[in-house]
């Protein structure tokens, strides 16, 4: 999970200085990080959409971890 926020937070970044000549852009980059645990790929991506719901309500430009992942 180190490495998966890891990259989560360097895309983030990444995104935050993009520059766009044709207009001003400003983008930010919200998400769930979770772990397959044997479920559905169904299962996992409601879990990881409930956690970047999460991420959205609570100011977006940000990631939520599954707390099993903690």
């Amino acid at each position: 999970y180190d490495a998966a926020e890891a990259a989560a937070a360097a895309a983030r970044a990444q995104l935050e200085t993009a520059f766009f000549t044709d207009a001003f852009l400003r983008f930010t980059l919200s998400g769930g990080i979770v772990e397959f645990s044997g479920e559905t790929s169904e299962a996992m991506i409601e879990r990881s959409t409930a956690l970047m719901a999460s991420a959205i309500e609570s100011g977006r430009n940000r990631f939520c971890v599954d707390s099993d992942l903690l």
